[in-house]
């Protein structure tokens, strides 16, 4: 098994990563929180220039490669004295193949002993559980409008070194 990360510096990279995007949120959230309110989310916050605008304002991208595959990604803020972990999707068929512990352990790498959080919709238990298995706890819940008669329902998990 071989695991690859390697940070999103050009346009090419960004569209794979987009269509990773759109992929593995479609997977993850249809079944959550349905089609449209899916379809708004990945065009807000997913497409290519979404991201772009991102990585415009400091957001940082990495994609994961399986054997040369690229099958997931993950996003990082850089907070004052904290790091914002984004996103973290792995592909479906690519899922339980440790590629999204791997990925951890180089987050928290690249974090330096600073404090990472993230949120996770309070219905997708499959992500709750894997982030708890990595130590993180539940720290708080939020319920933050989107836009177009829609909200993010989160759990806000933090990792506890």
């Amino acid at each position: 098994m071989s695991i690859s990360i390697t940070e999103v510096v050009d346009i090419d990279d960004l569209k794979e990563t987009a269509r990773i995007a759109k992929t593995s949120w479609t997977e993850t959230y249809v079944p959550i929180i349905g089609r449209e309110q899916t379809d708004y989310m990945i065009e807000r916050f997913q497409s290519y220039d979404a991201m772009l605008d991102g990585v415009k304002k400091g957001e940082r991208y990495y994609l994961i490669s399986f054997n040369g595959i690229y099958c997931g990604y993950f996003c990082l803020v850089n907070e004052s004295e904290k790091v914002f972990l984004s996103k973290l999707y792995v592909l479906k068929e690519f899922q339980r193949n440790g590629i999204a512990t791997s990925a951890f352990e180089f987050i928290k790498i690249l974090c330096d002993r600073r404090k990472i959080y993230l949120t996770v919709n309070r219905n997708n238990h499959p992500a709750m559980g894997f982030y708890k298995r990595m130590g993180f706890i539940e720290a708080y819940d939020q319920v933050k409008d989107i836009g177009n008669g829609f909200v993010m329902d989160d759990h806000v998990m933090e990792y506890q070194r």
